[in-house]
């Protein structure tokens, strides 16, 4: 092809595209459509970021502050000589700055362009925006400053005070319909509801969503609901969307769980009451804030925009506070057509059986549901239901962590849910007196929790119904970074943290000081810095095991401060692997005669992220790491910081979070079901005429040799021996009788009482 035809063709190509505006060219090539043909809805893809270097954009786009806050949609701004504009108004949370964006031509597409001067908050004497969001009606900017409301115009210009947030009178409201956890908040994000005419504001404390006049008057009953990921402690949340559509009046909100550590999905709630709904209720839409979306660090804030690409195709834009590299990031808007499900919960009813339910938020057909162990990689179909179907009960289940997945009419879009069977699950939890909650032990009939900085002590007993409290034995409060149980002598130790120092106090069970405080000595004094976490007896050896928070290293000191041969060099310590950090806590779960080993249960994850519950055993000589088990945390623990672990000679283990000033109990009891296959009577792997002939044969004396697995041969499954269960056997090898119950192919069975020695399926 010469040269000539190529720039021939080039140019009618421009001037083709001089024919579409902006938004003709979103629409023709794919500026809002994520790559697809046709565009996709409700935050299903990333459309762009704003950030240099990006699709061309030069580096002045780029967001130039450091903490991207909240963010108002401003149509019809006019800009000295220029056409009025749509513009977003991104205010930093600390500078007092903002900056303009808009849609700027960049060929084939348009691209978010930063322009015009920058606008300053209107509170000259606080620099921090926690909230913007504009009244289109009447011109007006509303920014939300420190606990107060200020206006301008739609230029942020011509600024003036309106009121303050009464943030006590919420908290006292509040905690008179029974919230008692609520202390006095902060005012976060703030959205203008068209329909009423009234602001709606976040409490970004207490995690709740509030309405107030235009002047921040909260009024004397104040309209408010709580995030829908708020659990103990709280959750995550900074900002809201006000969304009108044809459905309805939305509130779109960007929330995340404690254990989330961050705002982990956008969720669209109802802003206006209706039939059969109120403020505040879960409409069914919702995306993830994951990788399909660039992975966001830590939404700041959110802000619809309307018809932004085309008429009735729309935009949200998010935040994205990334330390170093702040971002604003694109996503479509418009309503969701998929069904959806709401208020969805695992919950264990037994060592082996699940309970699955939910509501029908958008309309669907069918619903998929998989399950797969948490550490594995496939899922496996469980059920499909129809649009009736609110409950599942999952039967059968072997003990371990599971994540189930709900698929609604195959559209790909998924919702997901955990929960451990047997080992790990949640006894119960109990919120604390004392603030931060770290070191935790148990005795014979208590649970002792130590506070971090006070020293104070509650004792609970062994289901964490709370029994009194215990001053802090110490002169000086400290760092109680470790408290342990000596089943020898039936005391408490407690281990401080002092100046490059660590102590050891021996007190009776009523914190009453049996002795002076004892120097604890450190393979790490004079190598490196070090902080100890905390404490664990070890009754086989008669010594506290401790960790090195810093290396990782774990060695026994004695109860009277000295370190045991032979782990004085640093340079020798059993160090855990690096995967394994965690805040410090842990519990010795068993040794070996003179320290040969060690095994030791510990919460473990990455900072600002509770993952598993591990129990490793370390051998000591060569520094060998052996995984026992573990379990995920998330759920049943709802924490971001978890403080030490206990364990109970009952099989329970006790966790504390000093995030949420709670303590957990978790069942680490576990039956090891046999794995069988039920009519499998003679042991052979395989299902035929032998197995009913054997069954005949044991019970008729024919034969002496009884069925290797009792269970295998109860091929009916009511669990009995007998002539009918080679009854049944013969009606389904010959005459297509019923298959045998579960499990038919390897597995195990929960409810049996029978026994099962030896297994052709055992150990698969």
């Amino acid at each position: 092809m010469s040269i000539i035809l190529v720039w021939k063709r080039v140019c009618l190509f421009l001037a083709f595209l001089a024919g579409f505006s902006a938004s003709e060219l979103h629409a023709q090539f794919g500026g809002c459509s994520c790559f697809g043909p046709n565009p996709k809805p409700f935050g299903s893809c990333l459309y762009r970021e704003v950030f240099e270097g990006n699709l061309g954009q030069p580096p002045s786009d780029a967001y130039p502050d450091n903490f991207p806050g909240p963010a108002a949609f401003v149509p019809g701004v006019e800009l000295g000589d220029e056409s009025p504009i749509d513009v977003i108004l991104v205010a930093d949370l600390f500078s007092g700055k903002a900056y303009r964006y808009r849609y700027v031509p960049n060929f084939p597409i348009s691209n978010i362009a930063r322009i015009g001067d920058v606008v300053s908050s209107p509170n000259a004497g606080a620099a921090n925006v926690t909230g913007l969001t504009y009244d289109a009606s009447e011109g007006l900017l509303y920014w939300a400053t420190g606990n107060e409301i200020w206006t301008t115009d739609s230029l942020g210009e011509n600024g003036a005070m309106q009121g303050t947030v009464n943030m006590e009178a919420l908290a006292e409201f509040v905690r008179g319909t029974g919230a008692t956890d609520i202390v006095t908040g902060s005012l976060g994000g703030i959205a203008f509801h068209e329909g009423t005419r009234t602001l709606w504001g976040v409490d970004i404390v207490n995690d709740l969503y509030f309405e107030m006049s235009t002047t921040g008057d909260i009024g004397s009953s104040p309209r408010f609901f709580f995030s829908p990921l708020r659990g103990p402690g709280g959750a995550f949340g900074n900002d809201l969307a006000y969304v009108a559509n044809e459905d309805g009046e939305f509130l779109d909100i960007p929330v995340g769980s404690l254990s989330d550590g961050r705002p982990s999905r956008v969720m669209r709630v109802y802003a206006s009451d209706g039939d059969g709904f109120s403020v505040g209720d879960q409409y069914g839409a919702m995306y993830l804030l994951d990788d399909e979306v660039s992975s966001p660090e830590f939404v700041t804030g959110i802000v619809h925009w309307p018809n932004s690409c085309q008429a009735g195709n729309d935009s949200q834009i998010l935040l994205d506070y990334r330390p170093g590299s702040p971002r604003i990031i694109e996503v479509p808007g418009s309503p969701p057509s998929e069904g959806t499900l709401v208020d969805l919960s695992c919950t264990q009813i037994d060592e082996s059986t699940a309970q699955l339910a939910w509501s029908q938020g958008l309309a669907y057909v069918g619903l998929t549901i998989r399950r797969r162990p948490m550490d594995g990689e496939e899922f496996t179909d469980v059920a499909t239901l129809g649009p009736d179907d609110l409950e599942y009960v999952d039967m059968q289940v072997a003990p371990g962590s599971y994540e189930y997945e709900f698929e609604v009419d195959g559209d790909g879009a998924t919702q997901t849910c955990r929960l451990n069977l047997g080992r790990g699950a949640a006894r119960g939890n109990q919120a604390l007196s004392i603030t931060t909650p770290f070191a935790v032990a148990t005795t014979n009939d208590r649970v002792v929790v130590a506070d971090l900085v006070s020293g104070q002590a509650e004792l609970l007993d062994l289901n964490l119904n709370p029994v009194s409290t215990l001053d802090s034995p110490f002169d000086d409060a400290g760092l109680v970074v470790g408290i342990g149980f000596n089943s020898d002598n039936d005391s408490l130790y407690w281990l401080q943290r002092g100046d490059r120092s660590h102590w050891l106090l021996q007190t009776d069970l009523s914190g009453t000081p049996q002795g002076d405080l004892v120097f604890v000595d450190t393979p790490h004094a004079f190598t490196s810095e070090y902080q100890l976490g905390d404490l664990s007896y070890d009754g086989r050896n008669g010594v506290f095991w401790t960790i090195d928070r810093v290396t990782r290293s774990i060695f026994p000191i004695s109860p009277d401060g000295t370190i045991p041969e032979p782990f004085f060099s640093a340079a020798t310590l059993p160090t855990l692997p690096a995967e394994m950090a965690t805040s410090g806590g842990f519990a010795v779960a068993g040794s070996g005669a003179e320290f040969s080993s060690v095994t030791v249960d510990l919460p473990v994850g990455v900072p600002g992220r509770l993952d598993d519950y591990v129990r490793v055993t370390i051998d000591t000589t060569n520094e060998q790491v052996t995984e026992d088990f573990r379990f995920g945390l998330v759920p049943p623990v709802e924490s971001a910081a978890p403080g030490s672990v206990a364990l109970s000679a009952a099989g329970s283990t006790y966790v504390s979070t000093i995030d949420t000033a709670r303590i957990y109990q978790l069942d680490l009891t576990q039956e090891e079901l046999p794995s069988f296959q039920r009519g499998d009577a003679n042991n052979d792997g395989d299902l035929n005429i032998s197995d009913p002939s054997s069954i005949l044969n044991f019970l008729f004396g024919l034969s002496p040799v009884a069925p290797p697995c009792d269970a295998a041969a109860d091929a009916s499954g009511d669990d009995l021996i007998d002539i009918s269960d080679a009854i049944a056997l013969f009606e389904y090898l010959f005459n297509g009788g019923a298959q045998p119950p579960p499990p038919f192919g390897c597995g195990v069975d929960p409810t049996t009482t029978l026994s099962c020695n030896a297994s052709t399926c055992q150990g698969t």
